[in-house]
């Protein structure tokens, strides 16, 4: 940002003298214990706030949202304290000089099938550098390993074209899963 600038007469062109003031650049990254993730095991979110800049960042605040497909289990952060309320999870994390950072540990355990988007924002009470570095989205897929057994006998001699095969399937939950198919090709006789 500049604090002072002026103008200068150089020949036939106008200069312009700018101060840059040094500013702090708070940055946040994450990565997952795991993806895909079996439901009712737990996902480990890694989430680390770093201070690029050039000042060190005072008052960092890490906020990590959680996703209604995970049950919050705990958190801890290398640096100041976190706490939970509802789907957020805050971390006061103080200062951050320059060049250092802090990891925040955000344990959950996978819930509900499908795709889970955990989001992690930090920012300091100085102006920041670079704004674009200040928020970190990760997908975790939940419950997309499933174990399933069918016999040739049980479903595919009675399948129908454009119809559905149904199959019980083993491990955490234990209903029915059903599968969209095509048949194509020419029927041959004894196969």
């Amino acid at each position: 940002s500049a604090t002072a600038y002026q103008k200068v007469k150089a020949g036939d062109y106008d200069a312009f003298i700018c101060k840059v003031v040094p500013a702090a650049d708070v940055s946040v990254t994450q990565t997952s214990s795991g993806n895909p993730v079996q439901l009712g095991t737990n996902v480990t979110f890694s989430v680390m706030a770093t201070n690029n800049g050039e000042l060190a960042a005072t008052s960092v605040v890490l906020t990590n949202v959680l996703s209604p497909n995970v049950a919050y289990v705990s958190a801890a952060s290398t640096l100041g304290s976190c706490t939970r309320t509802g789907s957020f999870v805050i971390c006061n994390l103080g200062s951050l000089p320059v060049g250092s950072g802090a990891v925040v540990t955000v344990t959950t355990t996978a819930i509900t099938p499908g795709l889970t988007t955990n989001q992690a924002r930090v920012g300091a009470s100085q102006l920041d550098g670079n704004t674009n570095n200040n928020l970190s989205t990760l997908v975790v897929t939940l419950g997309s390993i499933v174990s399933v057994a069918a016999t040739t006998s049980n479903a595919f001699e009675q399948a129908t074209v454009g119809g559905q095969v149904r199959f019980s399937r083993t491990g955490i939950t234990q209903n029915e899963l059903t599968v969209n198919y095509t048949v194509s090709g020419t029927a041959v006789s004894g196969s």
